[in-house]
């Protein structure tokens, strides 16, 4: 399936914004192009269609356990 330019620019944002707040984008979480056709129609901004997915799925946002992963022994230590 062919996916019209609009779409894919609006995925390529959604998706940077997804990996930055919860370290995974559309294709992470298993997104058919179906599913992205279906999802942009929703007229959703990509901000606020990543911030309604990962409600939806109950994701972790980076910010909710960072500093603590940081803190956790031999954390970034190689």
């Amino acid at each position: 399936m062919t996916i019209p330019t609009p779409v894919r620019r609006w995925k390529l944002q959604v998706d940077a914004i997804m990996k930055q707040d919860f370290l995974i984008d559309l294709d992470d979480a298993g997104a058919s192009d179906e599913d992205i056709l279906r999802y942009f129609g929703f007229g959703f901004s990509p901000r606020a269609f990543a911030d309604w997915f990962g409600e939806k799925y109950d994701l972790d946002r980076v910010t909710d356990g960072w500093s603590m992963l940081r803190q956790w022994p031999g954390a970034g230590s190689s």
